[in-house]
């Protein structure tokens, strides 16, 4: 993918600290010969550092930390911890189950291979799981989250995130700030949290994922059997032709008093549709949308809805049909 092929091109510019077992390439002119290392590294001069790590320990288990300025760090092999500090850094984890934190700074951190630890701290950061289940925080900041491959969990903190979950089975919070969400593949469990955020399932290939509102004014992009918990504000509901017969989308606590729910359609080459609205009879609490014939959704309310309050529109004009899956 594009964004992943110029994130991978940034490790290409400038100098690169490289942990145990490889050399270091460009950095300080005080760095001397290029020669291998057996421990952790001073990123100011690429002098070796006396052993940190505990009697026993992997050699490939490195411990590297940058500057106030913008560093490029890269674990290789083995379990790493990197810490980036000030400046817009670079830090790759390379193989194996890492620690990264990114510090001050818009930082690019790679997981890689294996299931990390990563925080991108203040700035707005750019992180990218990779392979392995992955634990994401974003913290302070207009941050990008991506999971990669595997069942990851990300946060994003206190500013407006965008996470994509990727494959897997992912948990993504959105926390604060007005946040947007994709789970992409896998049956994903997906949080917007405080703010007015974009939740959305659409994008897999049927599997249930469980959307949750949480507080403001949210738009959440239902997918094929999803589950949908708007929680407080005046919520909008997207769903579509993209929804057939048995896989129908339930919501939890629609309100028709607030809440709305949209129908995008091709009005172009298909007839009107027909939106039917009835009672489940084996469970009179709750209400059954069909649409031409096809049960749809399932309100777990009998909140007085109409077909009237249904608003459909063309997926070829509206500015919605952006958040269409596909």
């Amino acid at each position: 993918m594009l964004w992943m092929a110029s994130l991978i091109g940034l490790m290409a510019m400038g100098g690169m600290i490289i942990g145990d077992d490889a050399d270091i390439e460009g950095g300080d002119d005080n760095a001397g010969d290029d020669g291998a290392l057996t421990g952790p590294i001073e990123p100011e001069t690429g002098t070796a550092l006396p052993d940190l790590l505990p009697t026993g320990g992997s050699q490939g288990d490195d411990i590297l930390s940058g500057t106030a300025d913008s560093d490029s760090l890269a674990g290789g092999d083995g379990i790493d911890q990197i810490n980036g500090y000030g400046g817009d850094d670079l830090l790759d984890g390379g193989s194996d189950d890492d620690h990264l934190y990114g510090g001050e700074g818009a930082d690019t951190i790679l997981g890689g291979d294996g299931s990390d630890l990563m925080h991108g701290e203040a700035g707005d950061d750019q992180m990218i799981g990779g392979n392995g289940s992955d634990s994401l925080f974003g913290h302070f900041g207009a941050d990008l989250i991506i999971g990669g491959d595997g069942d990851d969990m990300a946060h994003g903190g206190q500013d407006g995130d965008t996470l994509l979950g990727g494959g897997g089975n992912d948990a993504l919070h959105g926390n604060y700030g007005d946040d947007t969400l994709f789970g992409g593949d896998g049956a994903d469990t997906l949080f917007g949290g405080v703010g007015d955020d974009l939740v959305s399932g659409a994008d897999d290939a049927g599997e249930r994922d469980y959307l949750n509102g949480g507080d403001g004014d949210d738009t959440l992009v239902a997918g094929a059997n999803d589950v949908l918990t708007l929680g407080d504000g005046a919520d909008q509901i997207i769903t579509g032709s993209w929804i057939t017969a048995g896989d129908s989308i339930e919501i939890i606590d629609f309100d028709a008093a607030e809440d709305q729910l949209v129908l995008l359609w091709d009005l172009q080459d298909q007839p009107d549709p027909d939106i039917q609205i009835e009672s489940d009879p084996d469970a009179p609490d709750q209400s059954i949308i069909r649409i031409n014939g096809t049960e749809t959704l399932r309100l777990n309310s009998s909140a007085g809805i109409t077909a009237a309050d249904i608003v459909v529109l063309d997926q070829n004009s509206s500015a919605l049909a952006a958040h269409m899956p596909g």
